[in-house]
């Protein structure tokens, strides 16, 4: 902390010399020591036991972080620093009024469950904040993961450099079958950030990319090797398709996506798209239905990640459009559909493969 109480009187760290003052806590009021040297930045800790408003112990990244984070804040609005909620029991690091916005900087350093990024966030919702995490440069240093994606619930995830004192953005997070997540990295400024952080609460910032021939010969031959393998997901679905009289190996090309896809699903495209197909094969041909119902059809069948919505509508319908644009489905009114025809299976991953070849 950077901040403590001595009686009623609040004060900064880097204000005392001496650890002869009784200080207590902001938040729980228990008796905190002042740490200071010439290595480490002034702050106090607690002598006893960890408080309540505190989710981890603070390391000098997060609060130099903190620091600078402030400082920046207060150049373009109102900020504090190490607000105390009594009614939530939480501290927050920055508290920004901003163009008539009511704004909370959490700098997250440490490893955190998603579950406690979720409590704290709702928390300072209900009193109607804004959140906005900036992570530390042990989460810029890892692979972007679906995992990562979710636990702070953005399509943008943000990171500050307290070497550079800069910002770094990650966004357009694109996802192709067997391979790692792609994005874009952008430096911003404090200010600026919070402006792509209100035009993307409005508008969806992401832009897909082709997937290549020789990608999706490569997914072919990965199905197959899982298979091999026996994926326990994959030979799943396999038995169902076996039901069918289809061989997954030889899953319809209509199942793997032409361009990439937004992080949505909590599993393969491909064997999202072959339950769809698999579903589709109930009905006869020329059977009607509604563009809603299979919708809600599509998403009842995949496993979804706790992501903006407007990601798992644009990924269903997607399919729904390419489903259309092959003439498997026809749209004969508006929000209307009619079973056309069936998407052809092959016998084997082999079989397949050279049919793209002849395409």
């Amino acid at each position: 902390m950077l901040y403590a109480l001595v009686g009623k009187k609040l004060i900064r760290a880097d204000e005392y010399v001496d650890n002869k003052q009784a200080f207590r806590c902001t938040g729980c009021g228990d008796a905190v020591r002042l740490r200071h040297g010439s290595v480490n930045i002034a702050h106090f800790a607690h002598i006893n036991k960890q408080c309540v408003f505190e989710n981890e112990a603070e390391s000098y990244e997060h609060l130099l972080g903190k620091l600078q984070l402030y400082q920046i804040s207060k150049i373009i609005g109102q900020a504090q620093v190490e607000v105390t909620f009594p009614s939530i029991k939480q501290r927050a690091d920055i508290v920004l009024k901003y163009k008539q916005q009511k704004l909370i900087l959490e700098y997250q350093c440490s490893p955190i469950s998603i579950e406690q990024v979720k409590k704290r966030t709702q928390a300072y919702q209900t009193l109607g904040y804004k959140v906005i995490w900036l992570l530390g440069p042990k989460y810029a240093q890892n692979k972007i993961t679906k995992k990562l994606l979710t636990k702070f619930n953005m399509p943008l995830l943000n990171f500050y450099n307290t070497k550079t004192q800069k910002i770094t953005i990650r966004y357009n997070f694109n996802v192709i079958d067997f391979q790692s997540i792609k994005s874009a990295t952008r430096e911003l400024d404090l200010q600026r950030l919070l402006e792509v952080v209100n035009v993307s609460k409005n508008k969806l910032i992401w832009q897909d990319i082709v997937v290549s021939d020789d990608l999706l010969k490569q997914q072919g031959f990965k199905i197959q090797q899982l298979l091999v393998r026996k994926n326990l997901e994959w030979l799943k679905i396999q038995q169902e398709c076996y039901q069918q009289n289809h061989n997954l190996g030889g899953i319809p090309w209509i199942c793997h996506p032409k361009r990439s896809m937004p992080v949505a699903l909590n599993m393969s495209h491909i064997l999202w798209r072959c339950q769809c197909i698999l579903f589709l094969e109930k009905y006869t041909i020329e059977s009607i239905i509604t563009t809603a119902s299979l919708q809600q059809i599509f998403i009842a069948i995949g496993r979804w990640l706790d992501v903006d919505s407007r990601f798992i509508k644009y990924v269903v319908n997607q399919f729904i459009i390419e489903l259309v644009t092959n003439k498997f489905l026809i749209s004969i009114s508006k929000g209307v559909l009619m079973l056309n025809s069936h998407p052809t299976w092959y016998q084997n991953w082999q079989v397949k493969t050279n049919s793209l070849k002849l395409n």
